[in-house]
């Protein structure tokens, strides 16, 4: 299995915990100011949305073990590394951190972009900014900087850089079967076949292919009878889900169209980890706003420090779908 890593979403991604919200956007003026100090969103704290993105927090703040982020200076233990293939992906993923209603705000600067986010009712909670690398800092495409942002803690800086700076190459999950990118295009995918009409892709850059599709409703039986004797089903899945409707508004809306969630939880990961013979899966909660059009999703069920439950037969799973090709290598995953 290839040793590489490949970034989104939610968000979202992506095994990827994603963000905190608990009510849709409001229009009301007091809730759309647009000054350059943020602007605040109806019922939404936006720093536990970024922070539930990055999937680093428990639910006591504690901070565990990131899933895309590592410290790799002993020296430097609150500066974390995100490794990315250039600027542009770090910039994208940093906006996808933040809510959409808030990125409306943010304050550019040239390659700079300062983010004041603001609790549910208002109040400013410090300053998050990105900026393009300073010469002195080698290997690196652009940085995150948090001031006086309390609910960070033990993150003083994120760092994106390339693959070529992580010393141990790491890798987080496979999938199931690897694709070319033509079989990709076919909808020939892992839960089934997928109509041209349900997924969407997205060429991201030189390097990137993103292909996303509706989420697939399955109960918990017929996801381990598909499965079989995978081991491991990775998350790149619902990351491509989480850029998809990120970068792409035909998707975003095509999906606020076709699901509804209600209940069921939304499958981030799923498989049988460290060598056990139950199949475990990593979930959120996904809500849609349909009247503005937006997706989205709450923190990991149960808490990153628990990650995986066991999965129920009799319940009904939203499964993400979806493959991110690699051009140089032809393959996805």
């Amino acid at each position: 299995m290839k040793k590489t890593i490949f970034s989104v979403i939610m968000l979202a991604i992506v095994g990827v915990c994603t963000i905190t919200t608990l009510s849709a956007c409001s229009d009301d003026d007091d809730n759309k100011k647009d000054n350059g100090d943020g602007i605040t969103i109806n019922g939404v704290d936006q720093v536990e949305y970024f922070r539930q993105f990055l999937g680093a927090f428990t639910k006591n703040d504690i901070l565990g073990t990131p899933f895309r982020m590592k410290a790799i200076d002993k020296l430097t233990p609150t500066v974390y590394s995100y490794f990315v293939e250039d600027e542009k992906e770090a910039e994208t993923l940093f906006l996808t951190w933040i809510p959409q209603e808030a990125r409306k705000a943010v304050v550019r600067n040239g390659n700079t972009i300062v983010y004041t986010p603001r609790d549910a009712q208002g109040a400013k909670q410090g300053t998050i900014t990105f900026r393009a690398a300073l010469p002195s800092e080698t290997a690196t495409f652009a940085v995150v900087e948090f001031k006086d942002v309390s609910k960070i803690k033990g993150i003083d800086k994120i760092k994106f850089q390339p693959e070529s700076a992580n010393p141990d190459n790491m890798e987080f999950g496979g999938v199931p079967q690897h694709l070319t990118l033509e079989e990709v295009k076919s909808g020939n995918w892992f839960w089934g076949k997928v109509q041209k009409g349900d997924f969407f892709d997205y060429p991201y850059g030189t390097r990137l292919y993103y292909s996303a599709a509706l989420p697939k409703l399955i109960t918990g039986k017929e996801l381990i009878e598909k499965m079989g004797d995978k081991f491991w089903y990775s998350n790149y899945a619902f990351e491509s889900f989480c850029i998809m409707t990120s970068l792409d508004t035909k998707f975003n809306d095509h999906v606020c169209d076709n699901i509804n969630p209600g209940d069921h939880k939304i499958i981030i990961e799923a498989g049988k980890y460290f060598g056990g013979d139950e199949i475990m899966i990593k979930t959120a909660e996904i809500y849609i706003n349909k009247t503005y059009k937006d997706i989205m999703i709450s923190e990991c069920d149960p808490p990153v420090d628990e990650a995986f439950e066991s999965l129920d037969e009799s319940e009904q799973y939203w499964v993400c779908q979806g493959y991110i090709v690699d051009y140089k290598s032809g393959m996805s995953y």
